[in-house]
């Protein structure tokens, strides 16, 4: 046995250990008596004016302690509290700024003795926090935090803190939160948030713990947010490290605000932070939405340099419809079966180097196919680049299905589309487009530029485009000639949308090869326009149809109040007859166009602009006919009925001719004034005037044509009566299908009465110049010499008989 256990023995045994040990001994047992009176005999409720005073020094704020204080010493030192409550600062609305219910704390001592920390839990029940900021912008706590910010004083006599406590070595054995309420002003908004409760497990560094956390938001809208959440947790000073484990949160909203009433979302994931592999990443990330999943991940490495990030965000067979649903978003009635959405969308960054490197959106809504890429060369300088592409699809059928046909029901062609572009910090440009738009060739680029007051420029070149396709309307065989008045009041009482030309800025040129406007054809189509903000919209189109050619300017002004319309048409050499049939079905009318139109117009509706449309039109027609209406066969017909009598003349066929028609229109409250018609025919010279309603899309004219001599109508017994009148002929009916009417008995009355007239007259002469004759010859006999009468020589008388021989 070795020697040195009994020399220890020995000294403990020594006289001087033992008096040493009975001294110390004695001074526990006298601290632990002093403890034990200190326990027993300090009241803490005796200072509570001492310590509201101190409050009131420094705060210049009210403390009020309403319930007792508690202190206990051994073998925890410990302090409880109830009904504690510090006034509001001068001048605002609640009376108390903050008060709390109850506050408990703890601390052991004997674990001080080996130099660790631990702390009971830590319990704060029924805190209230009234929080608010004026129009001013000053606020009930600016006092306090000025007073914090008040530079210290020295102390008289300072302490010397020796030695310290490892973090490590700190216990807390949870945090309790109960039923806070925080309520905030903010001007008249007031945001209230109530039943906060948080509580922890045991804390400790190194060792998981527990944390669950309920909160309740009330709105100024009165909406109701509620929140639960609930983890698992662990941080370590090592590295250091951190994770989060199983964490799981649920949300919920109610309120007449809120679509359906109440919305609840829940989230799920799991996160760690590591500082030693300088990585942090979320795993198993989950949202769900009325039983729709969507899932993501995240990592980051080289946290401390390149700050490379990679993100996922997943969803699979997304029910839209129910999502619609249940957001209150009205889906059509006659939408057929909706497609799940699947996507996906990944995201390849290095925040350190500020760039994204890639980022790719995968979009599949049934037939639909979209793939979008992009890439940041700068994300401080919004710089980057990317593409987007859509594979062919037929979109007509696709927007069908889901409910929202767009123009013709049936299929116009696959449409697909590739492009790039460029990202600016003021600037977005499409610099390449290419694609199919309803089968046809769709190229070019655009831009928008200065995002709050966009600039926006456009360059594209369409092969061929059917309006009806995309905007809908009726064939030429299916429009119905006489507008009923109902739809047509429904379309003057539609507003005009002007607001998008106030302040636009815009440069565009489309070229379309072939234009299909309702039935009506155009070739080698133009159009430009030219936009700033606070002027004139001007628009340019030009196009090639029927032979001619089109032109037409535009300008549009809504600067005003009622926005004011500016048209300026030029037609040449327009096959009057080919245009028609195209756009309305009927080509009553044909022959060679030139036409002038200028018109302004003013108005907040369609009914306004046709109603306050002015202007006027020059048009001139060459070497066509009127078709459905020989003008002569009409003649003869009213000429022989006019005289109770049959027609026997040979028809001439279904259409009147001419050679020239000339006129001009003057537009005046929406109808359309014939003035100075011209014209002429190997029938007729033709005259007349009268009105076209475009509102009402009637005619109301009243021609006068001259029937003129020729051999036939000078050979045609009726006819022949006619030649030189002016014979009245009235169009009425539907733009589309005119009802021509001739109207010869007052003429043919004129007529005879002017015959008579004629013959009284001749008549008249006659007689006149018989009486003129008689007394002629009266005046020159009374005016011849008187000569001598002469005797007469006697005779004898003769027998009786000798008479009457």
């Amino acid at each position: 046995m070795s020697s040195v256990p009994f020399a220890l023995l020995g000294l403990c045994m020594s006289p001087f250990l033992k008096k040493l040990l009975f001294v110390l001994l004695a001074l526990v047992v006298l601290l632990g008596g002093a403890l034990a009176v200190v326990a027993f005999t300090f009241d803490p409720n005796d200072y509570k004016d001492d310590i509201q005073a101190q409050v009131k020094k420094h705060t210049g704020r009210d403390l009020t302690l309403s319930g007792p204080l508690e202190l206990s010493v051994f073998p925890w030192l410990g302090v409880e509290a109830n009904a504690l409550a510090l006034s509001n600062a001068a001048g605002f609305d609640d009376p108390e700024f903050a008060r709390i219910e109850h506050l408990e704390a703890r601390l052991r001592l004997l674990p001080l003795l080996k130099g660790q920390v631990e702390l009971g839990k830590i319990a704060l029940h029924g805190l209230v926090l009234n929080l608010q900021r004026k129009a001013d912008g000053s606020s009930n706590w600016d006092d306090l935090a000025g007073a914090d910010e008040a530079e210290p004083t020295e102390p008289d006599d300072p302490v010397e803190v020796r030695g310290e406590v490892d973090v490590q070595d700190l216990s807390i054995a949870g945090l309790e939160l109960f039923d806070a309420r925080l309520q905030w002003r903010d001007g008249d908004q007031v945001t209230v948030v109530e039943g906060l409760n948080l509580e922890t497990g045991p804390i400790r560094l190194g060792e998981p713990s527990t944390l669950a956390l309920s909160v309740m938001l009330t709105l100024a809208d009165k909406t109701q947010l509620e929140l639960k959440a609930q983890t698992d947790w662990q941080f370590e000073l090592d590295g250091p490290f951190a994770r989060v484990d199983q964490f799981s949160a649920t949300a919920s909203a109610r309120g007449d605000a809120v679509p359906g009433g109440e919305q609840q979302i829940a989230l799920a994931l799991s996160a760690a932070y590591n500082g030693k592999t300088q990585t942090a990443a979320v795993s198993d990330g989950e949202l769900r939405f009325v039983d729709q999943l969507v899932t993501f991940s995240a990592q980051l490495d080289e946290l401390s340099s390149a700050q490379k990030a990679k993100f996922d965000l997943k969803g699979s067979n997304v029910d839209v419809r129910r999502m619609a649903k249940a957001l209150d978003v009205a889906l059509p009635e006659e939408s057929g079966h909706w497609p799940n959405l699947n996507f996906a969308l990944q995201a390849d960054a290095s925040l350190g180097n500020d760039r994204v490197e890639a980022t790719t959106l995968d979009i599949g809504f049934g037939e639909l196919k979209l793939t979008a890429k992009a890439a940041l060369a700068s994300i401080a300088n919004q710089t980057g680049s990317g593409s987007i592409s859509l594979k062919p699809l037929d979109l007509h059928a696709y927007l069908a299905a889901l409910g929202y046909p767009v123009g013709a029901p049936k299929s116009a062609g696959p449409t697909r589309l590739d492009m790039t572009y460029a990202i600016a910090p003021d600037r977005i440009s499409i610099e390449k487009i290419s694609g199919q738009l309803a089968g046809e060739a769709l190229s070019g680029k655009a831009s928008v530029a200065q995002f709050d007051k966009p600039q926006l420029r456009a360059n594209l070149d369409l092969a061929g485009l059917t309006v009806s396709d995309w905007v809908g309307g009726e064939d030429a065989s299916e429009k119905d000639s006489g507008a009923s008045s109902s739809s047509a009041g429904d379309l003057n009482s539609m507003e005009v949308p002007m607001d998008w030309a106030r302040d636009l800025n815009l440069t565009a040129r489309v070229q379309i090869s072939r234009l299909n406007a309702y039935g009506v054809k155009f070739r080698d189509v133009r159009w430009t326009a030219d936009a700033r903000p606070g002027t004139p919209v001007k628009q340019q189109l030009v196009a090639n149809a029927y032979g001619g050619q089109l032109a037409l300017n535009n300008s549009i002004d809504a600067s005003k109040p009622k926005p004011v319309l500016g048209v300026d048409l030029s037609a040449k050499a327009i096959g009057l007859g080919d245009f028609l049939q195209d756009g309305w079905g009927s080509r009553w009318i044909t022959g060679t166009t030139e036409l002038g139109l200028n018109l302004q117009s003013q108005g907040a509706t369609v009914g306004a602009m046709r109603s306050s449309a002015s202007g006027e039109a020059n048009y001139k027609l060459k070497d066509g006919e009127v078709q459905g209406i020989s003008l002569v066969d009409l003649v003869r017909k009213a000429s022989a009925l006019a005289g109770g009598s049959k027609a026997q003349a040979a028809q001439s066929g279904e259409a009147t001719g001419f050679s020239e028609l000339v006129g001009r229109f003057l537009i005046q409250s929406g109808k359309l004034k014939v003035q100075d018609l011209g014209g002429n025919n190997p029938w007729f010279k033709f005259g007349g005037d009268g009105f076209i309603d475009v509102l009402a899309g009637q005619f109301d004219l009243k021609l006068a044509p001259t029937l003129l001599e020729n051999p036939t109508t000078r050979n045609d017994k009726t006819l022949s009566k006619l030649i030189g009148l002016a014979i009245p002929v009235e169009i009425s009916g539907p733009l589309t299908k005119p009802q021509f009417k001739v109207n010869l008995e007052d003429v043919l009355k004129e007529k005879a009465r002017a015959e008579l007239r004629d013959k009284v007259d001749e008549k008249k002469d006659e007689l006149k110049d018989k009486l003129n004759d008689k007394l002629t010859d009266f005046f020159r006999k009374q005016q011849q010499p008187k000569s001598e009468p002469q005797q007469q020589p006697k005779t004898t008388p003769q027998p009786a008989q000798q008479q009457q021989q």
